[in-house]
This record gives structure tokens, C-alpha cells and sequence, in this order.
């Protein structure tokens, strides 16, 4: 839907939170594949406290992405991702609150500009305070194969009751 949201929505359920944008040319996609696949992989281990999980995708580049963009975005990778975006005042608040830090990198183009970012995946808990980073580098360095997917879905198991 297209609809505002507030932390009070999730409020009971443990948020797992990627700051990330939908034109970001490799690390967002493959962040967010990693993540996604730990997740399913967990759902796979523990339906139940899977369930209690809501992933959600933040934007950095409002300007771009709109609600539209955002869902059909996180459509390719879990079908429960929420693509959350707003104003460029709203996103620079909840950015603060992560401290999420992201910059605007003139491209060649207007519209073809990129937006550096912190890559930090959030694991808040139910009552919305945070739990854990999960460690989206170590689970870029590892491959797929190599057990990306593990990485992601063994922190899962570890803080979710």
C-alpha cells in the first residue's frame, strides 16, 4: 500500500532494516539477495519465529524512489520485503536514528547520479530497540555458495525468540 508508517506499526515484531536504493548498480541487489535468502533460509528452519521478522528496505534516494518503484523493487527478493521511502526530510531523520550516513554522487547525468551509503543491516527487536548489525560485509565476501545465506540465517536464529 501506499501508506505512511510509523515504528508503532511493527511494534511486537522484530524488524530486520537495509538502507539501500533501487538504481544502486551492484552492492543493494546483492545485499538484499543475501539477506533475503538467510531469511527464507530461517523460514525454512523456524516458521514460527520467522514469522515474528519483518524485513523492510529503506531508501536513501527519495527523489527517485517512489512508492511504486520501491514495491516493485522488493518484489525480487522475499515477498514480505516492505520498501519504505518519503521526503527527503523523513528519510534524513530515520537515517540520524540509524545513523546511517549516504551522499549524493554526481553521475554524468542528472538523473543518473549515485548515492553512497552505509551498508549496515539492522536487526531491531520487538519493542523496537536494536538487537544486532548483521554483518552484510562478511556476507558479501562470502559467496552464495559459500554460505552467505548461513551467515544471515544463523544470526536470526541467534537473537529471535
Amino acid at each position: 500500500g501506499n501508506r505512511p508508517v510509523s515504528d508503532s506499526d511493527f511494534a511486537g515484531r522484530y524488524r530486520l532494516v537495509y538502507f539501500g536504493f533501487t538504481n544502486c548498480p551492484d552492492v543493494c541487489p546483492v545485499d538484499l539477495n543475501h539477506l533475503m535468502l538467510g531469511l527464507k533460509q530461517f523460514e525454512r528452519q523456524d516458521s514460527g519465529r520467522a514469522r515474528r521478522i519483518q524485513p523492510i528496505m529503506i531508501t536513501v534516494d527519495p527523489a527517485r524512489d517512489t512508492p511504486e518503484a520501491m514495491a516493485a523493487y522488493v518484489g525480487n527478493f522475499h515477498p514480505r520485503l516492505i520498501g519504505l521511502t518519503g521526503t527527503p526530510e523523513q528519510i534524513a531523520d530515520v537515517a540520524r536514528k540509524y545513523v546511517v550516513t549516504y551522499a549524493k554522487q554526481e553521475g554524468s547525468a542528472p538523473d543518473s547520479y549515485n548515492v553512497g551509503h552505509t551498508q549496515l543491516a539492522y536487526l531491531m527487536g520487538p519493542a523496537g530497540e536494536p538487537l544486532a548489525l548483521i554483518p552484510v560485509d562478511d556476507v558479501r565476501t562470502a559467496d552464495v555458495n559459500e554460505g552467505a545465506p548461513d551467515i544471515v540465517a544463523a544470526e536470526l536464529d541467534r537473537w529471535v525468540r
